[in-house]
């Protein structure tokens, strides 16, 4: 009896597509908001479509960067706690990175 093994060649081409996606993705990148908190993720963690619908509905004005980081850390994480499915920030911005990551490698 003998088996044969098909799609080797395929396997190995993905692997090495994964591979040079993940140098790509290596070290320390800039990403906006508007690709981390897209209307997909927001829908699906929170209570929210957009980014700037979650930040008014916790009373923030934000019309600028600077106006973002002014927003009091406690104040915001409860925000987050009461609206999201996250604890805090801390937890909703590591898991939009990690689904940003797993868009850019294709998974």
């Amino acid at each position: 009896m003998t088996f044969k093994i098909t799609g080797l060649k395929e396997f190995q081409q993905k692997f090495e597509d994964l591979e040079r996606k993940a140098e790509v993705l290596h070290g320390e990148h800039e990403v906006p908001f508007s690709e981390l908190f897209n209307s997909y993720f927001m829908q699906k963690y929170t209570n929210f479509s957009t980014l700037e619908e979650l930040i008014e509905a916790g009373g923030f004005k934000v019309d600028s960067e600077e106006d973002f980081k002014a927003i009091p850390d406690q104040e915001w994480d409860v925000h987050i706690a009461k609206t999201t499915k996250f604890a805090n920030w801390q937890e909703m911005m590591e898991k939009a990175g990690a689904e940003w990551a797993k868009k850019q490698l294709g998974l």
